[in-house]
């Protein structure tokens, strides 16, 4: 959760990690890919949204929001 990832990796696609102290970062760490390696339907859950993910966060989208942005208040 440092450095924007945690703006772009959801619960729909990720899992997080706060960061907190180094041990407890690498124990949270490991819970999370244990629950990744036991679980195969978290991680079929994760792997069906991160298209739909990408495409939300792609340059293509984020130029069609500023446009839309743009004309709802530039060009009124």
């Amino acid at each position: 959760k440092t450095c924007g990832q945690g703006d772009v990796v959801t619960d729909e696609v990720g899992i997080t990690v706060p960061l907190s102290n180094p041990q407890q970062s690498a124990n949270d760490f490991a819970q999370a890919l244990n629950c990744l390696s036991n679980n195969s339907e978290v991680r079929l859950h994760l792997k069906q949204n991160c298209p739909a993910r990408a495409l939300e966060l792609s340059w293509d989208s984020k130029a069609k929001q500023m446009i839309e942005i743009y004309e709802k208040y530039c060009m009124a």
